[in-house]
């Protein structure tokens, strides 16, 4: 694990695969969107506000960046780089707290 967020990502069309780690637990809090992620094995949580919400759902759901990209474009009123900057920067801090599991195309595991 590394805190150094400005490591390069594996760019977006690259990233497949993209799961929930299986020891993580989610809980929704509130109607209002927030979430909590628990890694069950390190009792480490993380919260998530509503739009990291969003984003962990279409990350989950689609199971890729693209897919997910298209998903939250027709979400939310944004720039299209932006919310690939504010998704990749998502997918960077859940792999790197062990809370999302991330193979590039073309690897497994």
């Amino acid at each position: 694990m590394t805190d150094d967020l400005t490591r390069p990502l594996e760019p977006a069309e690259q990233l497949s695969n993209l799961r929930a780690a299986p020891d993580v637990v989610v809980q929704h809090l509130s109607r209002d969107g927030d979430a909590v992620l628990l890694k069950t094995s390190t009792g480490t949580y993380f919260g998530l506000d509503p739009v990291a919400t969003v984003m962990w759902t279409a990350l989950t759901e689609t199971a890729d960046v693209p897919a997910a990209l298209r998903r939250l474009s027709e979400h939310f009123a944004a720039e299209p780089d932006e919310i690939r900057a504010d998704l990749e920067r998502l997918v960077r801090t859940l792999a790197d707290h062990g809370l999302l599991q991330v193979t590039a195309q073309g690897q497994s595991g």
